[in-house]
């Protein structure tokens, strides 16, 4: 880990940080995790592969507030013409209550500025 503390910028790894925020020299890993049944977000989630084969599933994105610059991908990985909903607690998705997942391989990553909203950063749907 370096730290340029007069620039306020980290690099894990041996770069020096001097122009990147956060600099990470190698892979990086989020959490994945497959669900079959509804399910809430929490903050220890990245991206969530959603199997409906037995049935529709509601994915819920949490509370937007407070959680400025929080990112989620949600991808439907089954075949079956059971859709994976992407819903919100509160606030909009790009001005929706929720979005459809409805074949396999599509998938969504959205991402909130804090207020109430999350908007769509990336979709294939």
């Amino acid at each position: 880990l370096v730290v340029d503390s007069t620039a306020g910028n980290v690099a894990i790894g041996s770069y020096t940080p001097t122009i990147n925020k956060l600099h990470i020299e190698g892979c990086l890993g989020t959490a994945i995790s497959t669900k079959t049944a509804n399910y809430t977000l929490t903050l220890n989630d990245s991206t969530i592969l959603g199997n409906s084969s037995g049935g529709v599933i509601t994915i819920t994105l949490p509370e937007a507030s407070g959680l400025r610059g929080r990112q989620y991908t949600v991808k439907k990985i089954d075949s079956s013409g059971n859709n994976v909903i992407i819903a919100r607690t509160s606030g909009t998705i790009d001005g929706s209550s929720s979005v459809n997942l409805t074949a396999q391989y599509k998938y969504l990553t959205c991402q909130t500025d804090g207020s109430s909203n999350w908007y769509i950063i990336s979709t294939n749907v």
